[in-house]
């Protein structure tokens, strides 16, 4: 992450190879040990800028996250955006088998949409070539007829999720 002085991998890194260790969140109570990484939330400090206006020293970091998405959304640089990802290595995977994820991602937004109960079970495709692709995407996106769909609800155009969940999570539900 190239945090140095909030990340334990990036601190021993750093300490290692005697690089600059730049705190910029302080424990509340103000004891910084610079012998460790310090990972939780605290006080902003070393981050204000005189260029651009933006200084949230002295800011809880959980409010200074806020401020700085305040900042980027009126300087026109971004917007605030949540993205979920089914890329846990304990849940997701690239397979065939396994129950597929019932969600699809609308083409114009890529916004995820869970499928409504009607639409459920949602059964995987039948497929003859379920070997990997080669390209890094799962074997289910060989299956265009049926990761192409339209989200019912707003008529848009879709794809599903081609990661699926183990088999046991169908057995733990």
């Amino acid at each position: 992450m190239a945090v140095p002085a909030h990340d334990s991998r990036d601190h021993e890194f750093a300490m290692k190879y005697e690089l600059p260790i730049i705190k910029v969140v302080s424990p509340p109570n103000g004891n910084c040990d610079p012998a460790e990484a310090y990972a939780d939330d605290g006080i902003v400090i070393n981050s204000s800028n005189s260029s651009s206006g933006l200084d949230i020293n002295g800011m809880l970091s959980r409010d200074a996250a806020m401020k700085v998405i305040e900042w980027v959304e009126s300087n026109g640089f971004g917007r605030k955006k949540v993205n979920y990802k089914l890329r846990d290595w304990l849940f997701a995977r690239q397979r065939y088998w396994g129950e597929p994820f019932p969600v699809i991602y609308l083409d114009d937004s890529d916004e995820m949409v869970p499928l409504s109960e009607y639409e459920l079970p949602l059964t995987l495709p039948e497929l003859d070539d379920f070997t990997p692709t080669g390209t890094g995407e799962p074997p289910l996106t060989k299956a265009t007829n049926w990761v192409r769909t339209i989200d019912p609800l707003s008529g848009k155009p879709a794809r599903r999720e081609t990661s699926t969940m183990p088999q046991w999570a169908g057995s733990c539900w």
